[in-house]
């Protein structure tokens, strides 16, 4: 790409291109197209249009210098606020924090990378989005270009789209969203009447599980199984609201609570004047984004708040009227704090049986972004949690808490894998190495402990690259599809082959059964490997971050055997996986383990530690 800019284009959706390439063609040398994913990025290629995606312009310094100015905010924060679900109100307002700033960096690096003369960007009217997080449509990426040209006194020119047709869907949202939270509270109480009087006549124990995502139902399953003296039911969650209850339901269903409804929502939106007192938080690069905040609040994440209250008003309801044994809970919910702290209240024990990775921070860009992560997780004020292994013990080091823990080992992840195919591949003397990995869309970025998307696709790309040169080496990526990351993108982005296969129907554990080495960022996947006592290489990111202590490996220096290792730079990515495959393949390796697995004359039974 040369260096000779004389315009940016900042691109949020593939119309946007159809209307940019309508209006100014393809032909423009001198103008630099930048997507911001990788959707848009395939498709501005696609167009033979001179494009970039983020990564010139989000680098790991980026990642680090949003993540300090989010704490400075976040901090102050939760000094200055108080509401009753104010950890659900920072977990959103941190999401767009992040959005707004992550679109700052890209703007003015992109800017003063290349000095241009002037800047174009799309903004939409007629367009009505209700969303936690931060949406296309809502205009601010065009309110920062725009900012950004005056600053560095560039021609702005921002294009017009209009989609009129939002306006029917706005409303028909509202009616549904509207209609579903209702239900939903309605089929509660029916619940609640059901399962009490269930309870009366069997005189079992009621034990509620919040999902049957993520392998908890198998848990519950088992359970079911072993204890015959309870009643295990699926506590279903809240349909997420974020437009205005009506009076007449409010008076319907809630009359007794409206006059506390009414005085939180009187002080929600004193927020926003709080907000205003400390502007100079709120500017980034010399951007102001504390108009975008005010907004969103009052918006979306105020009405969110007071709808999360009424659900409140429902679980506080089940609780006192059918007092349950103990509430399973995996983290993935909008109301596992809310549930966490209505059980501390009412005397009734609650367990977390994380989904998610849990490890030592190892320096304050890691302190920080682990240290919100674990609010809906280590963090939260359940009465119990169950440690499926070690690693979680250094986070607790780090993040103490009151809750007791309770050493279980693997319960809705880490299971032992089927060695039969392993076997099999042996025989054959070929070597998998399976990549897989977790990337954070850009409204909800979690920064320097996760990818973004475009760093996602370049990890690939570099393994891909590094494996063509691999003998007998086949390499193959688990993939999970998103909105900013689609299956079609992925094939067009990574030069897949023979020897690099794309794995979208298997199980992530049939995959793994036949994996030689596993290679990730900052992955669950991670700790399942090490479970099955199977190597992992850490990669990607620019070599920002550890996901757990590894062992790195440079060229023209000894390595030992390892459980983790990590390579820091592209250039030696074929050397390093050659040298892991051949280091763990000469001896018995096995006890490298041991320390990421729990022994199991030390683990406990849930069931009979908390259930029976």
């Amino acid at each position: 790409m040369g260096e000779t800019v004389t315009r940016l284009i900042f691109f949020n959706l593939k119309s946007e291109v159809d209307e940019y390439v309508k209006k100014y063609g393809s032909n423009n040398s001198d103008y630099l197209c930048i997507g911001l994913n990788p959707i848009v990025f395939a498709y501005l290629k696609k167009k033979n249009l001179l494009c970039s995606n983020t990564l010139p312009y989000f680098t790991n310094d980026s990642h680090a210098q949003i993540l300090r100015q989010s704490d400075l905010i976040i901090t102050w924060m939760r000094e200055s606020i108080q509401l009753p679900h104010l950890n659900n109100y920072i977990l959103y307002e941190r999401f767009c924090i992040h959005y707004y700033l992550w679109l700052i960096e890209i703007v003015v690096n992109a800017i003063q990378k290349y000095q241009p003369k002037d800047v174009c960007v799309f903004s939409y009217e007629w367009v009505y989005v209700k969303s936690l997080y931060g949406q296309p449509f809502e205009k601010h990426l065009s309110c920062i270009v725009e900012k950004a040209a005056r600053i560095y006194n560039l021609r702005f020119e921002k294009i017009i789209l209009r989609k009129e047709s939002f306006y029917f869907k706005y409303y028909l949202g509202y009616l549904v969203s509207i209609l579903k939270f209702v239900g939903r509270c309605c089929q509660l109480r029916i619940d609640v009447f059901l399962l009490s009087f269930k309870q009366y006549l069997s005189q079992k124990k009621i034990i509620f599980y919040t999902t049957s995502a993520y392998n908890l139902e198998s848990l519950v399953g088992s359970f079911q199984k072993k204890y015959s003296n309870c009643i295990f039911k699926l506590l279903k969650g809240p349909v997420v609201l974020l437009f205005e209850m009506p009076y007449f339901l409010m008076r319907l269903f809630w009359k007794s609570n409206a006059p506390d409804i009414f005085k939180q929502k009187i002080y929600l939106e004193e927020i926003n004047s709080i907000l205003r007192t400390k502007a100079n938080l709120f500017l980034y690069k010399g951007i102001s984004f504390l108009d975008f905040l005010i907004q969103k609040n009052k918006s979306d994440l105020f009405q969110y708040l007071l709808n999360l209250s009424l659900w409140d008003i429902e679980i506080q309801r089940l609780l006192k009227r059918i007092d349950p044994s103990l509430i399973i809970s995996n983290g993935n919910r909008d109301d596992d704090i809310l549930l966490a702290e209505l059980c501390n209240l009412n005397n009734v024990p609650s367990v977390l049986i994380s989904h998610g990775s849990h490890v030592y921070p190892k320096n304050e860009s890691e302190r920080i972004e682990w240290g919100e992560h674990g609010m809906s997780f280590l963090r939260a004020p359940f009465s119990h949690f169950a440690l499926q292994t070690p690693l979680s013990e250094g986070y607790l080091d780090v993040f103490p808490s009151r809750s007791e823990v309770i050493k279980t080992g693997p319960l809705i992840w880490g299971f032992p894998i089927q060695v039969r195919q392993q076997e099999e591949r042996k025989v054959k003397k070929v070597k998998i190495i399976l990549h897989a990995g977790t990337y954070k869309y850009s409204n909800c970025l979690r920064p320097y402990v996760y990818e973004t998307a475009d760093e996602y696709i370049q990890s690939i790309c570099d393994l891909a690259n590094a494996v063509e040169k691999l003998s007998d080496t086949i390499l193959i990526v688990k993939f999970r599809p998103g909105y900013e990351l689609n299956v079609k993108t992925l094939r067009y982005l990574v030069p897949f082959s023979k020897k690099v296969v794309l794995n979208i129907e298997d199980t992530f554990l049939d995959v793994l059964a036949m994996t030689d080495l596993l290679i990730s960022f900052s992955s669950t996947c991670i700790e399942e490997a090490l479970q099955n006592k199977i190597p992992v290489l850490l990669y990607g990111g620019g070599g920002r971050y550890q996901h757990v202590p590894a062992t790195e490996i440079r060229p023209n220096e000894s390595t030992k055997e390892s459980a983790v290792y990590f390579i820091k730079e592209v250039q030696i990515l074929g050397y390093g996986i050659n040298k892991i495959l051949e280091l763990n393949s000469k001896n018995d390796t096995t006890f490298l383990f041991d320390s990421y697995i729990y022994p199991k004359p030390i683990r406990m039974s849930l069931g009979e530690h908390l259930i029976w």
